[in-house]
């Protein structure tokens, strides 16, 4: 039994019939052969936008990579810059420290020196000393 909102299938099937008929025979060769045309080009433009909405998409991607390829790169460049700063931080103090020590070693030969210079006056205090 059929439930009491459809439609039964013979008044379809007797709609559908009228409808054919409503289209003249000669027409209705030309109307389906232009009507399936449309569906065609339908189809063809639906695919076509398909196709160019996943052209975009990857275009969309392919900038989306190359611009996590520039973040990597900048980040890689900023570390190396940051171990050729340490590197010369380095540099700059080995030449801090050399030169310290070159001051150190000056003082020391001033020391050094100093102390000649005294033994060799006191020698000769010692020898002017002996000889008066």
């Amino acid at each position: 039994m059929q439930e009491y909102n459809s439609v039964p299938d013979i008044f379809l099937e007797e709609a559908e019939e009228a409808t054919r008929q409503l289209l003249p025979a000669k027409s209705r060769e030309h109307y389906e052969k232009v009507f399936s045309e449309l569906n065609e080009w339908k189809e063809k433009r639906r695919e076509e936008k398909k196709k160019e909405e996943k052209k975009e998409e990857k275009k969309e991607e392919k900038k989306e990579e190359k611009k996590e390829e520039k973040k990597e790169e900048k980040k890689e460049e900023k570390k190396e810059e940051k171990k050729e700063e340490k590197k010369e931080e380095k540099k700059e103090e080995k030449k801090e420290e050399k030169k310290e020590e070159k001051k150190e070693e000056k003082k020391e030969e001033k020391k050094e020196e100093k102390k000649e210079e005294k033994k060799e006056e006191e020698k000769e205090e010692t020898i002017d000393e002996e000889n008066n």
